[in-house]
């Protein structure tokens, strides 16, 4: 069973790396998003073809942490999680948010090796949660106390469903 944690503000700078370091811990794969109407930015198209060597598949969806289209689809493109990846992610930008196109890819998802997210970016609504089980909050608030004083539990019980 996980409860959200909300952050407070975007992560940004020292705490955004050791968010993403905190991600290695418990995260397997990562989610980036290309909206088809939105061409990618010459730094974005960039940085995707520099993570070839991580993917794991591109497919066309309608819905992925998060987010669920109205109507059409966006691809999402899955890597394996390590830390090369991640720091090829912090040479892009110093924020979780930025993770917006036309610049760069949308919505830098971490998910758990069965799938389920462990960190929820809708970075275009501004919105972004940590789904934590007891122990994996617990081993934050012990290995990366700055992250646990950035977020903070989420009361809404359909965080993980909001819609785009």
């Amino acid at each position: 069973m996980t409860k959200n944690f909300t952050f407070k503000s975007p992560p940004r700078g020292p705490v955004y790396v050791e968010m993403l370091q905190a991600g290695l811990e418990d995260g397997a794969t990562l989610l980036l998003v290309v909206q088809p109407s939105l061409p990618l930015g010459g730094n974005g198209s960039t940085l995707l073809a520099s993570l070839d060597e991580y993917a794991l598949d591109a497919r066309d969806a309608s819905e992925w942490p998060g987010t669920r289209l109205l109507s059409g689809t966006a691809r999402v493109h899955r890597f394996k999680l390590g830390p090369e990846l991640v720091n090829k992610l912090l040479k892009a930008t110093e924020s979780l948010l930025d993770w917006q196109q036309p610049n760069l890819p949308e919505d830098l998802c971490i998910l758990r090796a069965d799938g389920t997210p462990w960190l929820t970016t809708i970075s275009h609504e501004g919105d972004a949660f940590l789904s934590l089980t007891s122990d994996e909050a617990e081993k934050l608030r012990t290995a990366h106390p700055a992250v646990m004083e950035w977020i903070t539990p989420d009361e809404e019980e359909n965080a993980a469903s909001r819609n785009r």
